[in-house]
């Protein structure tokens, strides 16, 4: 009877640490800065200062661009994703930090702007600083699929593209910002063809295995993501010349 609850007790013992080591990940991973890949350009944005940037998303099944802007307040953006003839395909607008819209010209019925016009919210307090204290970084992705917009590697809204989505779908050629009723500086940064790559050299031999199919090194900027032998998968991301784990799981597939 002894060996017995003392067996038990040494199980649920285990159990703890497991969940504890779990737990501790997880804010790590919560508290961790945005991985911007260090090739990108911070492009200053405000009122009176538009930005307007080429892009070259040729050949790229993500597009991908990132705004930083303020900790300690709400600021009103709009990002308009346009075409080579410097027309607007759409735009994605944030009010606040809860509420936004994605805008598809030639979309649905037409009847906004001769496009459609979604709305969408945002979880209070979903957006989340950088350690600095400073920033909130925004990661915004387009493929012809959909438009995600993230926090920390949490998804904030993503929207789905049907074939009705029209403009949306079309690559982007370019990006002009407008901001309201805000006195400082947001910045707009892009990936795109014209960012300098770095290749990751740290990573386990093993990897090649666990990545079978994957051509290591990877360059910044790129990911993969495989699923592991005991549930659940992996994401490792290659950011400004070292590689990191974006995922909790298969920690004993990452170790060897």
């Amino acid at each position: 009877y002894y060996i017995t609850n003392n067996l038990r007790y040494k199980m649920v013992l285990i159990l703890i640490i497991k969940l504890t080591i779990s737990l501790i990940m997880m804010v790590q991973l919560s508290l961790a800065n945005v991985f911007v890949p260090s090739g990108v350009e911070w492009i200053p944005f405000s009122v009176s200062e538009t930005a307007i940037v080429p892009t070259d998303f040729s050949n790229l099944a993500v597009e991908r661009f990132y705004v930083r802007l303020p900790c300690e307040t709400s600021v009103h953006f709009k990002l308009f994703i346009r075409d080579d003839q410097d027309d607007k395909n759409g735009h994605i607008q944030l009010n606040s930090k809860v509420r936004g819209n994605v805008y598809c010209n030639g979309a649905g019925a037409k009847k906004q702007y001769g496009g459609e016009l979604t709305w969408f919210n945002m979880d209070d307090g979903a957006m989340k600083c950088e350690s600095n204290g400073v920033n909130i970084i925004l990661v915004m992705e387009k493929t012809v699929d959909r438009i995600t917009i993230m926090n920390k590697g949490q998804v904030l809204h993503n929207q789905a593209f049907t074939d009705n989505d029209a403009f949306c779908r079309k690559p982007t050629k370019s990006i002009r910002t407008q901001v309201w009723n805000y006195g400082g500086s947001l910045d707009l940064g892009v990936f795109d063809n014209s960012t300098p790559r770095e290749e990751c050299a740290k990573y386990p031999d093993h990897w090649k295995v666990l990545f079978a199919g994957t051509d290591f090194p990877l360059e910044s900027g790129e990911s993969v993501t495989v699923r592991c032998a005991g549930g659940g998968s992996v994401t490792v991301t290659c950011i400004s010349g070292e590689t990191y784990d974006t995922s909790p799981d298969c920690e004993s597939d990452l170790n060897g």
